[in-house]
């Protein structure tokens, strides 16, 4: 036991998911600093709550739920600050998508002519804009 009455073991397993739970976190988050704040606050309420998570439900499940849920409790406060950066994100995900385009085109350009039909077309088919 820590000198909190946490036992070791939890320490250890929550640690152990830590790089999984901030590439989940940075899918979710505007930015690295939010994924960041996620991955902290969800570690900090698996230590306070440790006792009342479900023997049957895995650790890693289990902190990927408490991140998830923080995450979704942002989300109306982001949107009615004002300061949620949702148009933002919508316009970056766009601009990625024209790179992406772009740089896909190129490649394919790059291929000989008779593979420039493959699945690499495909592909480019498939993003939108």
């Amino acid at each position: 036991m820590t000198s909190k009455g946490v036992p070791l073991h939890v320490f250890t397993e929550i640690e152990a998911e830590l790089p999984r739970l901030r590439e989940f976190a940075l899918c979710l988050a505007p930015n690295a600093t939010a994924a960041e704040d996620l991955v902290q606050e969800a570690a900090a309420r698996a230590l306070a709550g440790y006792d009342r998570r479900p023997a049957e439900v895995p650790v890693s499940h289990w902190l990927m739920s408490l991140v998830h849920n923080l995450h979704l409790g942002r989300e109306p406060e982001r949107a009615a600050s004002g300061a949620g950066p949702l148009r933002e994100e919508r316009e970056l995900r766009q601009r990625d998508h024209r790179l992406m385009r772009r740089a896909l085109t190129r490649a394919r350009m790059m291929l000989p002519r008779r593979s420039q039909t493959a699945p690499l077309g495909a592909r480019l088919a498939s993003l939108p804009g």
